[in-house]
């Protein structure tokens, strides 16, 4: 995540619950940080455990398809991985104009926010300065087209797929 952070400390399995400052020492980002690393990650483990890897509130699930001239999804609440997703709901940008068998699948990520991005986190009190920036969770409704042939299937593997969740080789092309 960009920004101006000294270092980043949280790590998972080190199975930190609390980060506990000391009186007369020095306060740095890093501390803050990873105590809100360590809410964090306590929530959306909970919420991974209570929801499963996908899904949503009975009577507020968001995320719902719907056809006809073209792909939407409804508004509502989505956990992905223990990532809380809110919509308004929306046209799915890369909807089918093709026949065909499509995975469609909500991406789902985080960004950092800086005072450049919304300037209304300046601290307007001390002048303007940017204190500190924000996270966001952002998500996409994307489409991936499957081969022919066969009915698939949750239980289904596909290569198209796999390529998908692979991650980055941390190389260019």
């Amino acid at each position: 995540m960009p920004g101006d952070f000294s270092r980043d400390t949280f790590d998972p399995a080190l199975q930190r619950s609390a980060v506990r400052l000391q009186q007369g020492r020095l306060v740095v980002d890093a501390d803050w940080n990873e105590q809100r690393d360590i809410e964090l990650h306590d929530v959306r483990t909970g919420r991974h455990h209570m929801v499963g890897s996908a899904g949503g509130p009975v009577g507020d699930v968001g995320f719902e398809l719907t056809g006809g001239a073209s792909l939407d999804y409804g508004a509502g609440t989505y956990s992905v991985d223990g990532i809380r997703v809110v919509t308004d709901g929306g046209d799915v940008p890369d909807a089918p104009t093709a026949d065909g068998t499509y995975l469609v699948y909500l991406d789902v990520w985080e960004r950092y926010v800086s005072a450049i991005d919304d300037p209304s986190i300046r601290e307007v009190a001390l002048g303007g300065p940017d204190t500190s920036g924000r996270s966001v969770v952002t998500h996409r409704v994307r489409t991936l087209e499957l081969p022919a042939g066969g009915t698939p299937t949750c239980a289904s593997s596909f290569a198209e797929w796999d390529a998908v969740v692979a991650g980055s080789t941390g190389t260019m092309a």
